[in-house]
């Protein structure tokens, strides 16, 4: 008897487990040290030392590969500038362990084409976990700042694939436009993967989070060239709540996507550890065009509220998001604004 309702107490806690779970959130476990130790289709990620790089970037000794890259710089890019702040990064996020954990035979992909490139609630520039869709021989693009004192790779798991590329980007300062190639091996259909951008200090004696401004980044055709969310435009610098003042924002779409959505993310930070959350998000019906400039005209206007309705004190800074939903094209990018907004009461 007392068996039997030990069973029956077991079943549920699994079944209250179950109902907390999101359906459309798969197991991802990211360590303190940014490193994955989970995914959304298997218990255990790649050991960290199995790695495959996939290009190296500035010099330095070869290593292992087996897939190719491409890489230009964007000559209509300026050096770093010292007008615009620099956004918030951070390192050492623990996501924990989410529930809703799938087996690795689970067909994530109509999931993750209603979604988009998916974001954890709180991320930061030197550690930046990404659920998203990816095929073989996919143009890849990443716009970036690096400090030129640290160490910054794309890390790309991919279901199915026993291990992950990794790309690591040149490191010199200056803003910098890089592409690769997305190795055929992948195959040439839409998969599941988890992209980790990842920064680690590189100086001698040093360890701990590296500094490099993620721009934009994205992946297919529709994504490249540049960044095809490009002019992401967010102001005035300050904001009252009390006296009812709003931001407004707005960007430039350089290729068709019938989905977009425009996040305001919350910069935190302690110790030098910034990181960002999501303060709230705007979904958008009908998806946008080529050369369109949304929030012009009409005004797309923020009132500096969260999810919740409640003020959302602090600094501010906008990400869009645009994808396109469908097997045979889920190319996906995200940018982020240059400017902040800092909201007070």
């Amino acid at each position: 008897m007392r068996t039997a309702t030990r069973v029956v107490r077991f079943m549920v806690i699994l079944g209250a487990l179950g109902a907390c779970a999101s359906p459309t959130k798969p197991a991802l476990e990211l360590g303190e040290d940014c490193r994955l130790r989970s995914l959304p289709w298997d218990d255990q990620a790649a050991p960290p030392g199995d790695l495959v790089f996939g290009g190296l970037f500035g010099g330095g000794p070869a290593r292992p590969r087996d897939t190719e890259y491409n890489a230009r710089s964007d000559s209509d890019y300026p050096g770093r500038r010292g007008d615009t702040p620099s956004r918030g990064v951070g390192f050492g996020i623990d996501l924990g362990t989410l529930l809703g954990q799938r087996g690795p035979a689970a067909d994530l992909v109509p999931e993750w084409l209603a979604e988009g490139p998916g974001f954890d609630a709180r991320y930061s520039d030197s550690c930046m976990p990404i659920r998203c869709l990816v095929q073989g021989g996919w143009p890849m693009v990443v716009d970036y700042s690096p400090d030129g004192q640290s160490i910054t790779t794309i890390e790309l798991h991919v279901q199915g694939q026993s291990k992950p590329v990794v790309f690591e980007l040149a490191n010199n300062p200056g803003r910098r436009l890089m592409m690769f190639k997305l190795p055929a091996s992948i195959g040439d259909s839409s998969r599941p993967a988890v992209m980790l951008v990842r920064s680690m200090r590189n100086k001698p004696g040093e360890r701990g989070p590296g500094r490099a401004r993620i721009h934009g980044l994205g992946a297919g055709p529709r994504a490249v060239g540049s960044v095809a969310i490009q002019q992401v435009d967010f102001r005035p610098p300050v904001i009252q709540r009390s006296a009812r003042q709003q931001a407004r924002y707005s960007f430039l779409s350089k290729s068709d996507f019938n989905h977009f959505a425009v996040g305001v993310l919350r910069i935190d930070g302690a110790d030098g550890q910034i990181k960002v959350g999501l303060a709230r998000e705007f979904g958008f019906a009908g998806g946008i065009s080529r050369g369109t400039l949304f929030g012009r005209a009409p005004e797309r206007l923020w009132d500096g509220t969260d999810a919740g309705n409640k003020a959302s004190i602090g600094n501010h800074i906008i990400q869009v998001r645009a994808w396109m939903s469908s097997r045979n094209e889920a190319d996906w990018v995200t940018a982020w604004s240059e400017q902040t907004v800092r909201v007070t009461p």
